[in-house]
Order: structure tokens, then C-alpha cells, then sequence
């Protein structure tokens, strides 16, 4: 009988495996401080296996390091401390297990950082050799024995790619947190120790955020003194070639601007006097495939802010779904689906998850309009590590909160219309022949009216072939008669021209820069942008950055402006890219990124005075003139910051 450890990233996952395999649940201790901390572990036999799964809570292992100076790449990762007991306790039941067990399977989440958390385990406990790999896209039953049985290596450039990452993070925030740092203790006396916080993707979103309201505080200033102005707009349908008139050409192919309302009302006078003659009319049809059944983490987040959720309640609502097996992994950006073509997928994988979707849209009476073949319509884009977000076959049992209902029904609706029959889109086209002094002028005019249903179109039941997209009645085509007369219709209108300011970001336009600019990686994207909230660096949405972000963004311009800019940053991911791939080296690109960052902090440490006075002081004293220095606190784990005046005889304070 083999033995076999599992390995899961988080116990909620742990659970799912366990019961795909019918394993037992059993509390094991680990001693930690003199203290027996207990930890739930699942055991038992699956084909002749011994199996034991023990869940990680993310990342088993540290990455630490520590020094006086502000130069330090030294880090590594390390056992996690007695801080944790829990996570301590984790660990030396893995590292228990580890020793007696023939085989190891890395578990995880199929993202780079699952790839991670295996590999450095492994790499630590020496047990790489031992080690495969389950790759699975849901926590069903089914799912989860088919990526047993079809286990592999781990993905070693993919862990890779993540350690360059981690350890990236890590050199950057500490580097230049600690030059602000060391910068602001070398002008406030006895000052404590005070961490700022400064990211590599972090810091270029805030540096956006401020510039854009600098912008704004700009433009606003420069209109102070101005008037608006007022523009005559001409407009006339259909839209004619040039006339010669007022002894001057007119181009009206385009909406007039710019003219006197003399003019504009001469036009008009001009223009009703032409009538024009329909001399054709006729159908433009065009067929339009539906989309992709599958979805991007993106695509689901964008709906879900537009209807008033944001991205990290989606997260959120997600990962819950996926925890109770109803979705695929959702941190994907793939845009292709399982082959049905595949052994172990075929077309039945695809008939019980729409046979579960329909079941549960109540719409399974409607199939036959609704499903045209078993065959998904999917894009051709992969992230490498995950398929497109969809729906599992896992019945739902019970009720979902309004907005995971929601959502989910969403991917259902999606993923099923990915199925279905083309759409047909009917144009209504006639042509026209208007006269002016027997000059024939040939104009068409294209009216648009077209067949398009929400969702499916499964509430046309006195009429299933619309349920097909096909198009209207032909006694339902609202069209003139070829002979009828079709006056220019003109209208005259003022327009009142005022600049105004450009708007404030928003966190959905935060967030598509990070995955336009590829910064961050879809599980970080979200976090990232939340910790400037919860960092005291931005408030609101529309977001403007507090008086703390602002001058943190000044500080780092002058150490180096390019640490604002998405520049070094973007480099680095493209690396680590090349890293996934197998083209680059991670020591060479390491070394590179000690140069750089040296060279910066070298080149700024005589300036250091002048980013402390920055960076520590906010103005006078509203009680004694003194000045007020940046203070900072610990609150249930979460650094924050007030103001305080200087002089010690004075207490006065205010938040930042």
C-alpha cells in the first residue's frame, strides 16, 4: 500500500478532497510554545492507497529578512514563527508527514501562487523528488478524482515566476519604506519607528490617483475667469452631398458647427423645399454568433460593477461559489474551455451542466430552442494554468444571498447562451433619389430596426421560432412604400461650450489599468487596490487620495520619479513572463534589479533631509504655531496615521 500526503492551500479546500475520496475526518496535535494546538486532517483508503490531506492556510512558509540598512535583497523563506500558532501547527504536521510518506501531491490552487506554496514546501522539506501535481478546475466529486488520476509534476517555471514575484514585492516595499523611514527619523527628534507604505504596483495606482486630481485642480483654476461659449449646430437627415449656396461650398455630410443662426436658418428655408423619392427598399440580414460560454474573471467583474457590486465583493462572492463547487476556478483569464473532444471530457460533460443550468433557470422546457449543439463556442486565449470560468453540474441545494444569486445565475446564463442558435439582425434599408434645380442626387437611407431579446428570448413562448433569433414577421416590418416622398428634415439648435475638468478615476478604471498595464495578476489586482483604502492613502469612489498619499507620492518623485511609473514595474512582469516560459534566468533578472534599485537609493541618499521634512510635517498648530508631525499606530493588526503637534507641552491632534 502506498502512502500518500495531499497537500490542500486552505481547509475549506481540504474538506472537498476529502470527501471526493470518502476520507475520515481526525484531530492530530502539534506542539507549539509548550501548547498543544489541534488541527483537522482527513485519512483513509482510495484504490489501494493510504491517503492523509493536510490543509495549508495559503502560504506555509515566510519570506523574511531583516537589516539596519536600507539596502537588503536578503531574503528568504523560512519556517512560519510561533506568531501563528496555527499556521505553525500546520506545518510540522506537514513536515510529520512528510517523512514517512512515498508520495506528496501538491494540491493547490492551479494559480502561480498554488504552484508556489507547493514548490517551496517541497524545496524545503528536500522532498521534490517525491512530489506530483493535481490540477483540477472545480472541487467536485467528479473533477477531483479525474486530476488524481491524471496527476503530473509540478509546473517548476510557473513556482518560479511566482518566487520572482514574491521576492520582487518584498525588495521594493522594503527598500523604499525603509528610505521614508530612515528619510523622516532624521528630522523629527525621538521620533519611534514609523512604517510608510510604498509597492511596487501599489505606488504607480496612487501616483495615478494624484496626478489625475492634480489635473483636475488645474483646469479648474484656469477657468476661473473664462465664459462659456455658444456654438449653432445644423443637423439635416438623411444627410446630403455638398450644395453650392451662400456662394460658398457647404459640406453637410457632417453636422454643422460653427455657423451664425442666419445661416442655419437660410439652410433650413433651402432644405424644405427638396423632397426626395423612395425608389428601393429591401432586407440587409446579418448572423451573429453568440458569444463564448466561458468567462474571464474580468468579464464577470465588470458586469458586477456596472450593476453596483464591486470587484472585491465579486472576489468575494466568487471564491464562495467555487468553495461550494458550483463554479470553475474563478482567477482565471483563459477564455477557452475543456475540450469535448478530450477522453476524459466528451460532449456528456457539457449536456449535465446544461441540463443542471436549465434546470435551475427553470427554462428546461425551452431547450430545444435554446441549445443548437453540445459543441461550447470558446475564445483562444490561456493564462497557462485554468480554463474559463463556468458553471459545474453540482445541483444547488439551498438558498444563495440576493447577490451570489445573482451572479451566479449570471455565469449560467452566459455559459448556456454559448450553446445556442445565431442570432439573425434584419436591417431595414430603402433608397432615396432627391432633386435640387434637376440635379438627381442619390442618398440611402438605412433605418435599423432589428430583432434582439434579453437572455434567451425564452418569454416569446407564443412564438417559439423567435426563441431561434430569427427575424420579424414580414407584417411586422414598419417600412414606406417604394413611390412614397421622404421630406429633409432639419433642426437648428445652440450649444453651450464649457471645458471642464477632466473626471476623477474611478476603481473600475483603477482596476483596468492594473490588467491593461498587466501590474498584479488577477488574484492580487483587487487586494492591491484595496489596501490603498485601508492604508489611509485614498477614500471614496471616485477615489481622491488623502493628504498622506499625496505627499508619499512627493516623496518618492524625488527619490526617483521613474518609481511612480508603470515602466519598472512593467519590465519586471515581462521578466517574469520570460521566467514562466523558460527563457530567462531568475538569478540574472534578481541581480539586474539589485543594480537598479542601488544605483536609485545611492544616488538620493543626500537628500534624505529633504524627503523627511516632506513627508513628516503637515502645516502649523491651530492652537500653538507648532508644527504637526505625521504619528502612526497599530489597531487589530492595521497601521493608521494621525497628526500631533511637535512641541511637547502640546497636546493637540487631528486625523490625517
Amino acid at each position: 500500500m502506498k502512502n500518500i500526503l495531499i497537500l490542500a492551500e486552505k481547509p475549506s479546500q481540504g474538506i472537498s478532497i476529502a470527501e471526493a475520496f470518502n476520507l475520515t475526518e481526525k484531530m492530530e496535535s502539534a506542539k507549539v510554545n509548550d501548547e498543544m494546538i489541534g488541527i483537522k486532517i482527513h485519512s483513509g483508503e482510495y484504490q489501494g492507497n493510504q491517503l492523509n490531506v493536510i490543509s495549508a492556510k495559503g502560504h506555509i512558509l515566510e519570506l523574511r529578512g531583516r537589516s539596519g540598512d536600507i539596502i537588503y535583497f536578503d531574503f528568504e523563506w523560512k519556517e512560519p514563527t510561533t506568531r501563528d500558532k496555527d499556521k505553525r501547527g500546520r506545518f510540522l504536521l506537514l513536515k510529520k508527514y512528510s517523512k514517512t510518506a512515498d508520495e506528496i501531491v501538491v494540491a493547490t490552487d492551479a494559480d502561480d501562487e498554488g504552484e508556489l506554496i507547493g514548490y517551496n514546501l517541497m524545496m524545503y522539506l528536500g522532498k521534490l523528488n517525491i512530489t506530483t501535481r493535481m490540477l483540477f478546475m472545480s472541487l467536485t466529486e467528479q473533477e477531483i478524482r479525474r486530476s488524481f488520476s491524471n496527476r503530473a509534476g509540478l509546473r517548476i517555471n510557473i513556482a518560479l515566476a511566482a518566487e520572482l514575484r514574491s521576492w520582487g514585492d518584498k525588495v521594493f516595499g522594503y527598500i523604499f519604506s525603509k528610505f521614508l523611514t530612515k528619510s523622516y527619523m532624521k528630522v523629527v527628534v525621538n521620533s519611534g519607528y514609523i512604517k510608510l507604505p510604498v509597492g511596487r504596483v501599489m505606488t504607480p495606482v496612487l501616483s495615478l490617483v494624484v496626478d489625475r486630481i492634480n489635473a483636475i485642480e488645474k483646469v479648474k483654476n484656469e477657468l476661473k475667469d473664462k465664459k462659456p461659449t455658444i456654438k449653432i449646430d445644423f443637423d439635416i437627415f438623411p444627410k446630403m452631398p455638398s450644395i453650392s449656396m451662400f456662394d460658398k461650398e457647404l459640406d453637410l455630410e457632417e453636422d454643422k458647427t460653427d455657423i451664425s443662426i442666419e445661416q442655419a436658418t437660410m439652410l433650413k428655408d433651402f432644405y424644405s423645399t427638396i423632397q426626395g423619392t423612395i425608389i428601393n427598399v429591401f432586407e440587409k440580414k446579418q448572423e451573429k454568433e453568440p458569444k463564448n460560454s466561458g468567462l474571464t474573471i474580468d468579464d464577470i467583474r465588470e458586469w458586477a460593477y456596472k450593476n453596483g457590486i464591486d470587484y472585491h465583493e465579486t472576489d468575494s462572492v466568487l471564491q464562495m461559489l467555487y468553495n461550494n463547487k458550483l463554479i470553475t476556478y474563478p482567477r482565471s483569464e483563459s477564455t477557452i474551455l475543456p475540450d469535448p473532444d478530450d477522453v476524459d471530457i466528451g460532449t456528456k460533460y457539457y449536456e449535465e451542466i446544461i441540463y443542471n443550468c436549465l434546470v435551475q433557470l427553470d427554462l428546461y422546457e425551452h431547450e430545444e430552442y435554446l441549445i443548437e449543439s453540445y459543441e461550447p463556442r470558446m475564445g483562444d486565449h490561456s493564462d497557462g494554468a485554468h480554463y474559463a470560468i463556468h458553471p459545474t453540474n453540482i445541483k444547488l441545494e439551498t438558498e444563495l444571498p440576493h447577490i451570489h444569486k445573482f451572479i451566479y445565475e449570471h455565469i449560467m446564463k452566459k455559459f448556456i447562451k454559448g450553446f445556442g442558435f445565431s442570432k439573425t439582425w434584419t436591417n431595414y434599408v430603402c433608397e432615396a433619389q432627391f432633386e435640387n434645380d434637376g440635379v438627381i442626387l442619390s442618398e440611402t437611407m438605412e433605418s435599423i430596426f432589428w430583432q434582439e431579446y434579453e437572455d434567451f428570448g425564452y418569454k416569446c413562448i407564443d412564438n417559439p421560432s423567435k426563441l431561434n433569433f430569427e427575424s420579424l414577421d414580414e407584417d411586422d416590418i414598419p417600412m414606406v412604400e417604394v413611390g412614397d416622398n421622404v421630406p429633409c428634415i432639419t433642426k437648428i439648435s445652440e450649444r453651450v461650450m464649457v471645458v471642464n475638468p477632466p473626471d476623477r478615476y474611478t476603481k473600475e478604471e483603477l482596476y483596468k489599468f492594473l490588467r491593461d498595464e498587466r501590474l498584479g495578476t488577477d488574484a492580487t489586482r483587487s487586494i492591491i487596490l484595496q489596501k490603498l483604502w485601508n492604508g489611509n492613502l485614498l477614500r471614496g469612489d471616485p477615489p481622491f487620495p488623502t493628504v498622506l498619499g499625496k505627499r508619499i507620492i512627493e516623496a518618492i518623485k524625488l527619490i526617483n520619479i521613474k518609481l511612480t511609473r508603470t515602466q519598472l514595474t512593467r519590465e519586471f512582469e515581462k521578466n517574469m513572463e520570460q521566467v514562466k516560459e523558460g527563457s530567462k534566468d531568475i538569478m540574472e533578472i534578481k541581480d539586474d534589479l539589485k543594480e537598479e534599485i542601488t544605483d536609485i537609493v545611492d544616488a538620493k541618499l543626500g537628500i534624505m533631509e529633504t524627503v523627511g521634512n516632506n513627508i513628516a510635517f503637515f502645516g502649523k498648530c491651530q492652537r500653538c504655531e507648532g508644527r504637526m508631525k505625521l504619528i502612526s499606530y497599530v489597531k487589530q493588526g492595521q497601521t493608521g496615521f494621525f497628526l500631533a503637534c511637535e512641541k511637547e507641552n502640546c497636546n493637540y491632534t487631528m486625523p490625517i
